[in-house]
């Protein structure tokens, strides 16, 4: 959020403000009482979205950036054992967002 709030002040005016009142939890509303406008909605939605796409680019890097590392062998076991756990967790996580429902194991399997 802190970054939301320069980028607001840095080039959409009073939106600045409004994104102070979001970020702290409060009611989007101006200090006349007015609630926001469609186009100052838009604009804090659009510099949400915009956010929110650099942040999945970086975290994609980060995340090829460990890969790269983890398989170059510079590693204390520790460290490696560590990168290596995250990195099956993230995979794994892909998995799942992949669309296949999980497995459910069965409670007690009748014998016939």
């Amino acid at each position: 959020m802190e970054t939301m709030k320069y980028e607001m002040n840095q080039g959409d005016g009073g939106l600045s403000e409004t994104a102070e009142q979001i970020a702290s939890g409060g009611s989007p509303i101006h200090a006349n009482g007015q609630p926001l406008t469609l186009q100052q909605c838009q604009a804090i939605i659009k510099h949400l979205q915009q956010t929110n796409d650099r942040q999945a680019h970086e975290l994609d890097r980060l995340k090829l950036d460990l890969r790269d590392v983890l398989y170059s062998h510079k590693w204390t076991p520790d460290a490696y054992l560590m990168a290596k756990a995250y990195v099956a967790e993230d995979d794994r996580k892909d998995d799942e967002k992949g669309g296949s429902l999980p497995r459910i194991p069965l409670k007690n399997p009748s014998r016939k």
